[in-house]
């Protein structure tokens, strides 16, 4: 499976079946070996719904925009009710030894770059996230990856 960018000019991409949400972390979640991103286990109840938007933000200063959205400075994204949740993709980690099948089925994933991120990073976790099941990551600057199969 390799990530392939919607707005890249020709060759087309193909959609998977269904956009079916695929139970993220309800029957298990054990990490295979790899950890869980950051603020994943935390949210772990709320990522079993179907209806919620998950923003998986990186840069250097993620954390920082992480925390004021997690911990409800002058935000809404804490509630019980909240749909919006928030993981964290650290740049000085590599996005390839994280477990993220826990936002599969929330298609698409919202991709936010909080200050400069190598192009290297930013490919290797839209391949992680595919990897791990999600279907589609939609970046702020509306650039759509799909997952591709072979």
């Amino acid at each position: 499976m390799v990530a392939a960018n919607r707005n890249a000019p020709a060759g087309g991409t193909a959609r998977g079946a269904g956009d079916e949400h695929r139970g993220a972390l309800a029957n298990d979640y054990s990490t295979r070996g790899r950890r869980l991103p950051p603020y994943a286990k935390r949210q772990a109840a709320r990522l079993r719904d179907p209806n919620a938007t998950v923003w998986v933000v990186t840069g250097p200063a993620a954390w920082r925009w992480a925390h004021e959205r997690i911990n409800g400075n002058g935000y809404t994204w804490n509630g019980p009710e909240s749909t919006q949740l928030v993981v964290v993709a650290p740049v000085d980690d590599d996005p390839t030894a994280m477990d993220w099948r826990g936002i599969a089925g929330h298609d698409p994933v919202l991709l936010v770059r909080v200050g400069d991120v190598d192009g290297a990073f930013l490919r290797a976790l839209v391949e992680a996230l595919m990897r791990d099941g999600v279907r589609r990551v939609l970046g702020q600057d509306g650039t759509l990856f799909e997952a591709v199969r072979a």
